[in-house]
């Protein structure tokens, strides 16, 4: 018995007929297939992995670096070299080719002869004056001619060396702390704040140290008092400069009052005697 074959049918293998061949079918993937997450997480890690090494690789050989770039520009450049020698050349336009015309044709007879130059009559030299001399200095007589007719009876002028007197400090008759600064031999221009920080007890230390460094400190030390301050309480330092006159002595004073040191401008004081002569009238403070 011989069975027929049939062509199979779309119903066989599960498809319904009422749907054309070109027709999409449910549940039919309409193009690429979609990347899973782990093939996405793969690349990611790989794409780490790639730039981290890279990054390691170039800080071990970080001091290669500018060789490597600086060798691959050199490639590069020998590269475009070769490639622009190796195109052809482009053929130039082709110049216009100028004729120029020949002169034409003159015989010698009809030719112009030049004008012949006159010559010029020559010039006669100009004959200037001589030159005046300028008058001979006489030469300076020796010495000894001068001091022969110098009078020795002429007054010489003597050179004044005595120094400047310092300009007078004057207190302000109305403000009492600049009176009370003179009086003990602060200079009255000192700054108002700190005259106003300064007690009864700094007062008196100030002129206890005053008088006893223009009696008894040479110019070239220094007189500090008090020798122990005590909290808050100022400190006086007098020293000497140059500039005095005979008999005086020219002073300056630092006021050292709070961690904060001031200094005030030049006094003086004449009628003295040597330093260590001469008797301290202040009374000496406590400290």
């Amino acid at each position: 018995m011989v069975h027929a074959r049939y062509p199979a049918s779309a119903a066989d293998y599960g498809y319904d007929a009422s749907y054309a061949y070109d027709d999409v079918v449910p549940g039919e993937r309409v193009g690429p297939p979609l990347p899973s997450r782990a093939r996405r997480f793969v690349r990611l890690l790989l794409l780490l992995l790639v730039i981290l090494g890279g990054g390691w690789f170039l800080l071990q050989h970080e001091e290669d670096v500018p060789r490597w770039t600086s060798a691959a520009m050199n490639v590069v450049a020998q590269l475009t070299a070769a490639m622009s020698s190796s195109a052809p050349a482009a053929s130039a336009p082709p110049q216009a080719e100028q004729r120029l015309a020949p002169p034409p044709f003159v015989p010698v007879a009809a030719r112009a002869t030049p004008p012949a130059v006159e010559q010029a009559p020559p010039v006669a030299p100009i004959a200037f004056p001589p030159a005046a001399r300028e008058p001979e200095t006489p030469a300076p007589p020796p010495p000894s001619a001068i001091e022969a007719s110098a009078s020795p009876t002429a007054p010489v002028a003597a050179k004044d060396n005595s120094p400047e007197p310092l300009e007078h400090v004057k207190a302000d008759p109305s403000d009492p702390l600049q009176v009370r600064a003179a009086s003990v031999g602060l200079h009255p221009g000192l700054s108002r704040v700190l005259l106003e920080g300064l007690t009864a007890a700094d007062f008196s230390n100030a002129a206890y140290a005053v008088q006893t460094a223009l009696a008894q400190t040479p110019d070239s030390a220094v007189f500090t008092w008090p020798k122990k301050p005590a909290s808050r309480q100022a400190v006086f330092k007098v020293h000497f400069v140059a500039g005095a006159a005979s008999g005086c002595r020219r002073y300056v004073v630092t006021v050292i009052k709070d961690r904060w040191a001031t200094t005030a401008r030049p006094m003086e004081k004449c009628g003295l005697s040597s330093p260590g002569q001469s008797i301290v009238s202040a009374r000496r403070p406590r400290q």
